[in-house]
């Protein structure tokens, strides 16, 4: 009979293996993730703008007073702790965008390991996930809610797994409530939403009376601690007398933004593997609700409620990136459907689930293997040619093809040389005011919904009292963003004077 200490030993030994096993998972993923998002173009508009919120919390800027944006600040005031500590530069936004790419990838791995697939299915679904996110990958609120999701759904599958009843856990409730309360200062919209279902679909699993009193048990704790962070930050938002301005943006100003991406419009995409999800999508929703109610699985009700709850990202912009994030606890649960339908109908037995696929193992690990050496290769190569994109402040160490540096430099330049003071009237400003450190409030986050409760018309009768300043927009023949404020446009070309040119702006004084 082994004695306590030996006992002790082998459980400190097993847990020190799974921490290895779990940093080395970890930094895997990493180093795959990092070679597609730290080493690629400068190319998307929407890493610009969250790069630059961050950089003016940074600078000492307060959200929505002295800067415009409608989400809740908290992804780009945790963000602005590092570009402080390690500068305001787009390139520490990437690498923090890899953690948290890896991390969604980490978590969605112990997620299916909860739900005791496979190994090797573990490892070809996020290898999976992977090659469907790597073009979407950027630090965004929407990705960030994103991890919070699927940590919640794994510490609630944790729990379901140990205790399969309705059982109230104080500390544990609070921390779930905690997690959606972020959610809700990460994006108010969709936050709102995800609380409301975590602290709700226990009412699905009311069963006999007694439930009813520990629902109300769960509920109040998890109230109790999404309050923490939502209190914090709009004591935060007080504190700095940004209330007024918090109100026009973030929730007022929300009422102004008219345009929207049909899911549909998805079908119209040019990547092949989005117009086959989008097609499958609907099929998983239909298939997860209806085998939760069917069978009354709490796993795959638990799975289905924050699916349904994240899927809310995707409207109104039902864009491939809104779609992917929004999408990803259903097809979760699709993976874990399919392993019980194979498990049950094909295999008969849990233990040989995908056997099939064991054989397949080297198969795996090869691909894994060739992934890792070839983000090594990339990684590698980034690192010996980092040094030569150093050209603008704010992008250095990040690749920017000579056509767009090009065009950088040409802009700035005449920017800087211009005595008036320059606005550009269009979603890419903030692109060149970065590099020579200019901003100026709703003019460099140019959208339609992003201009406060005023909308076009306030920016309008802005204009009227600008004095000494020139005006560029994107001329006719140049593409612009699909949420362009066209009527302020339109007002410029009908009330200014055309002076010249530069680029693809047109100039207006």
């Amino acid at each position: 009979m082994k004695g306590k200490n030996e006992i002790k030993c082998g459980i400190m030994k097993k847990r020190t293996k799974g921490i290895l096993r779990n940093a080395l998972l970890f930094l895997v993923i990493f180093i795959v993730v990092s070679s597609v998002i730290v080493t690629r173009n400068l190319n998307s508009l929407d890493e610009i703008w969250n790069f630059n919120f961050a950089r003016q919390m940074a600078k000492g800027l307060i959200p929505y007073s002295d800067f415009n944006m409608i989400q809740m600040p908290l992804l780009p005031m945790i963000a602005s702790c590092f570009l402080k500590i390690f500068g305001e530069q787009l390139i520490v936004s990437r690498i923090l965008a890899a953690f948290l790419g890896t991390s969604i990838l980490f978590v969605t791995y112990h997620i299916l390991k909860v739900l005791k697939l496979n190994i090797y299915i573990r490892l070809l679904s996020i290898m999976v996930f992977f090659l469907v996110f790597q073009s979407f990958f950027y630090l965004d609120y929407n990705f960030a809610t994103l991890l919070i999701v699927l940590i919640m759904l794994y510490l609630e599958l944790k729990k379901r797994r140990k205790v399969d009843k309705l059982t109230s856990y104080p500390v544990f409730d609070i921390i779930i409530g905690f997690l959606a309360g972020l959610c809700v200062v990460l994006k108010q919209s969709t936050g709102i939403i995800i609380l409301v279902m975590t602290i709700g679909y226990f009412i699905l699993e009311i069963r006999e009376r007694k439930d009813i009193k520990i629902c109300f048990k769960i509920v109040f704790y998890r109230l109790i601690g999404a309050l923490i962070p939502i209190i914090s930050i709009l004591i935060y938002i007080a504190a700095n007398g940004a209330w007024k301005d918090f109100v026009d943006y973030c929730i007022l100003g929300i009422q102004t933004f008219s345009n929207h991406i049909s899911y549909l419009s998805l079908l119209e995409s040019g990547i092949w593997y989005i117009k086959v999800l989008t097609i499958l999508f609907p099929a998983c929703i239909i298939m997860l609700c209806l085998s939760s109610f069917a069978t009354k699985n709490r796993v795959m009700m638990l799975i289905t409620v924050y699916g349904l709850a994240q899927m809310t990202m995707m409207f109104p912009i039902a864009d491939a990136s809104h779609f992917l994030v929004g999408s990803m606890p259903i097809f979760i649960g699709a993976i874990y459907g399919i392993n019980l339908f194979i498990a049950r109908e094909i295999c008969q037995n849990t233990k040989n689930t995908f056997y099939l696929f064991n054989h397949l193992k080297y198969t795996f690990i090869g691909i894994l293997f060739v992934l890792v050496i070839f983000a090594l290769k990339e990684n590698l190569s980034y690192l010996k040619t980092a040094k030569q994109y150093t050209k603008f402040n704010g992008y250095r160490y990040v690749r920017i093809d000579d056509e767009l540096s090009d065009n950088i430099y040409k802009v700035d330049q005449y920017i800087q040389s211009t005595e008036k003071t320059v606005y550009i009237l269009d979603a890419s400003a903030v692109l060149y005011q970065i590099p020579i450190d200019k901003y100026y409030k709703n003019y460099d986050m140019f959208l339609i919904g992003n201009l406060g409760s005023k909308g076009e018309q306030g920016q309008i009768e802005q204009l009227k009292k600008e004095e000494n300043r020139v005006i560029l927009i994107k001329n006719d023949d140049s593409p612009r963003n699909w949420q362009n404020p066209e009527k302020v446009r339109e007002y410029i070309k009908n009330n200014y004077q055309k002076t010249g040119e530069i680029e693809q702006f047109d100039i207006y004084e």
